[in-house]
């Protein structure tokens, strides 16, 4: 009983260390596609502004992934950081300072795909909650990113297909 116990222990942590060096983020990407779909709601007057509309222009990626840890930098056309987001996929809080605002994100690997439950924070006040997840090709080529985020005017969905620069 306790071999096959033991058996089952070492498989299980063998096929986790695998998922994770199967789903290797690490390197530079451009996004290539993107696709977004906003439905309105009934804004809350106490509600701090929605984000302006519009399609934005998409900075590229540069993600290092090491073990536990990654750490994705929006970078602008003129090759600055712009902004960066520090995440662990073991499933720990993550804090993230943006510009007067405190991000609280939890990530974890859903087998194939690094799931973050997210929300924005503005002087105690939740004021956006969202979920991205990000899943890589077969070929490692592909990066998708799927995110549904919510606000105080709207839920929006969206998909965005990064490649491999």
């Amino acid at each position: 009983m306790l071999r096959s116990s033991g058996a089952l222990v070492v498989a299980l942590l063998l096929s986790q260390a695998a998922v994770g060096a199967e789903m290797q983020l690490s390197g530079s990407w451009s996004p290539s596609d993107h696709e977004q779909t906003k439905q309105p709601k009934r804004p809350d007057p106490q509600a701090p502004p929605a984000p302006p509309e519009g399609k934005p222009r998409l900075p590229w990626l540069r993600i290092a992934h090491q073990g536990a840890s990654v750490v994705i930098e929006f970078i602008g056309d003129e090759g600055a950081v712009l902004s960066s987001q520090r995440l662990t996929t073991d499933g720990a809080e993550n804090v993230n300072k943006r510009e007067g605002l405190v991000q609280r994100s939890r990530s974890r690997w859903d087998g194939h795909a690094l799931t973050t439950k997210w929300r924005l924070v503005s002087r105690g006040r939740t004021v956006m909650t969202g979920v991205e997840v990000w899943t890589l090709s077969d070929d490692r080529s592909t990066l998708t990113q799927s995110s549904a985020m919510e606000d105080s005017k709207s839920r929006t969905e969206t998909k965005t297909v990064y490649v491999r620069r």
